[in-house]
C-alpha cells in the first residue's frame, strides 16, 4: 500500500485528532489525555494517573463495548473520553449504554453502591447535535419540581468541533480539526502528533493500524460474500 517513507509521511500527515485512527494512538499517552480533560474541565490541577485506549468490554449475548479512552485520575474518578464522527446514532443512549457499563464493570462483588466511583463521560461529535451553539455543554439530573440537581456520581460533558464560541475549548477543538506539529497552547498534544506524523516508528504505527482496518474489512467483506453464496 505504501511504497515509499515519503507516501507513508504524505499518507498519515493527512490525518487529524478528529480522525478515529489518530485519536486512538493520541489518547494512548496520559500526558495528551490531561491535557485534553484539564482543558475541558477547566481543571488546571487535574491530574491522570492511568490510561486505557481501545479497552473492549465484552457482554455475552449483548453488544459489546470498546472505550475510547478510559482515564483514571488521582482522586479516583474515572473519565472516559469518546470520539464520535458518525451522525447516524444516538449520542444521547449510547452515552447512556456506555456508562451502564462501565458501573458494571466498577462494581466488585460484595461492595456498596457508593463505593462506585464518579463517572465522566466525556463524549466529542464533530457536529453540535445538542444544537445550543455552544462548543460544550453539561448535563445534570433535576428534581422537575423543586429543580433542586439530584447528583448520582455520573456526569455527562458533550463537546463539539462545529461551534466555535471564542472558549479555550472551541481552541482546543479547531486543533483537533486542524493537528499540526506545533501548538505551543497544548504542547502536549502537540508533542504526540509530532511523533506520528514526524518520526518514522510514530507513522509505522499510523499506517499498521489503517493495514489492519483494510484487511479486517477484506475479511468480512469474504465472509459476507461467501454467506451470499450459500444461500444460493
Amino acid at each position: 500500500m505504501f511504497e515509499t517513507n515519503e507516501a507513508r509521511r504524505a499518507f498519515v500527515a493527512k490525518f487529524n485528532i478528529m480522525d478515529d485512527i489518530f485519536f486512538q494512538k493520541i489518547v494512548e499517552d496520559p500526558d495528551a489525555c490531561q491535557e485534553i480533560l484539564r482543558v475541558i474541565m477547566n481543571m488546571p490541577e487535574l491530574r491522570v494517573i492511568g490510561v486505557q485506549a481501545q479497552k473492549f468490554l465484552r457482554n455475552v449475548g449483548n453488544k459489546s463495548v470498546r472505550l475510547d479512552a478510559l482515564c483514571q485520575l488521582s482522586n479516583g474518578h474515572l473519565y472516559n473520553i469518546e470520539m464520535q464522527k458518525s451522525d447516524n446514532d444516538d449520542h444521547l443512549k449510547r452515552v447512556r449504554y456506555y456508562s451502564s457499563n462501565l458501573d458494571t464493570l466498577s462494581a466488585e462483588q460484595g461492595k456498596n453502591y457508593t463505593d462506585l466511583p464518579d463517572l465522566y463521560m466525556v463524549y466529542i461529535t464533530t457536529k453540535d447535535f445538542l444544537k445550543g451553539n455552544k462548543a460544550i455543554y453539561h448535563v445534570q439530573r433535576i428534581l422537575e419540581e423543586t429543580g433542586k440537581v439530584v447528583y448520582n456520581g455520573i456526569n455527562e460533558i458533550y463537546v463539539n468541533a462545529s461551534v466555535d464560541d471564542g472558549s479555550t475549548v472551541a481552541e482546543l477543538m479547531n486543533y483537533f480539526k486542524n493537528s499540526t506539529s506545533d501548538n505551543k497552547r497544548f504542547p502536549k498534544i502537540a508533542e504526540r502528533v509530532r511523533y506520528y506524523k514526524e518520526t518514522n516508528e510514530g507513522v509505522s504505527a499510523v499506517c499498521e493500524i489503517v493495514q489492519e482496518l483494510i484487511a479486517k474489512e477484506l475479511k468480512r467483506a469474504e465472509i459476507a460474500e461467501k454467506h451470499h453464496a450459500d444461500l444460493f
